[in-house]
């Protein structure tokens, strides 16, 4: 009887430790999203550079040219972000210029893939920014209270059902990015998150006129432009005016089939 007790210990102990250790790295297949039209008529297909962290939270990077299978290990029993950053060496359009696709685990798999879409990569970038302001305010805000506003935490399906509903602006419905994710990051993280945070960015119209743009003898581009997100229509210019930029305090890339076009506040680069 006594060597049966020790077995059943035995047996008890091995199932113990199985479940107090939830972590499992899985591979999942990752699909990527198809290009916004106007990207794919001006730039064609591009490479990917793809962000992650392995099951040791360490980041972890993968680029891919266009094509191809890609596969990327991780775990999926908490939140976890995954942003595809679209770029093109041969136009030098770098990653990061044009809005990344992104997803994130286990809400956008389905068995082993992984399905990225450009609402994601807003979703998944904003992941990111609520992990920087909860490092920032680390004992500045109650550690209780922090560690609950952690993204890992964070109500991402109500989120979602929220960006979906007229609770939010419709600009932002229409285009997350234009939301100002950096300053709702940091005001959830300070007292928590409601529909009030969801804000846009601020930012100036910067009006460039197509004769500042020509070459000797013409007019200047026709466009026209597409910018950096994917949510975005493609800008032509008004009649005898030019081009109407939306600028903020970050730098904006856009691209024609005449060129690139770089803006940020009061200054513009032209690279036909």
């Amino acid at each position: 009887m006594k060597g049966n007790n020790r077995f059943l210990f035995f047996v008890l102990s091995l199932a113990l430790g199985a479940c107090a250790d939830p972590v499992i790295p899985s591979e999942y297949a990752v699909n990527l999203p198809s290009l916004p039209a106007p990207w794919q008529e001006m730039l064609g297909s591009p490479h990917w550079r793809l962000v992650w962290s392995n099951p040791q939270g360490i980041p972890q990077t993968l680029e891919t040219g266009a094509g191809g299978k890609i596969a990327i290990t991780t775990v999926s029993e908490w939140a976890t972000p995954v942003l595809a950053f679209p770029y093109w060496p041969g136009r030098g359009i770098l990653p990061g210029e044009m809005r990344p696709a992104g997803g994130i685990l286990p809400f956008d798999v389905s068995g082993s893939t992984l399905q990225l879409s450009w609402q994601g990569g807003a979703e998944a970038w904003f992941y990111r920014e609520l992990a920087a302001a909860g490092n920032t305010a680390a004992g500045t805000v109650d550690t209780a209270a922090l560690n609950k506003r952690r993204p890992e935490y964070f109500d991402w399906p109500r989120f979602r059902s929220l960006m979906d509903s007229d609770a939010v602006p419709e600009a932002i419905r229409e285009d997350p990015w234009r939301a100002d994710w950096h300053d709702i990051a940091i005001r959830t993280v300070q007292s928590g998150f409601d529909r009030r945070r969801i804000t846009a960015q601020k930012g100036e119209e910067l009006l460039v006129p197509r004769n500042t743009l020509a070459k000797i003898g013409d007019h200047g581009p026709e466009g026209p432009f597409a910018g950096p997100s994917p949510f975005a229509k493609p800008m032509i210019p008004e009649p005898g005016v030019g081009f109407r930029f939306r600028v903020t305090s970050r730098s904006d890339t856009y691209v024609s089939a005449e060129g690139i076009l770089r803006v940020s506040r009061g200054v513009w680069i032209w690279n036909p």
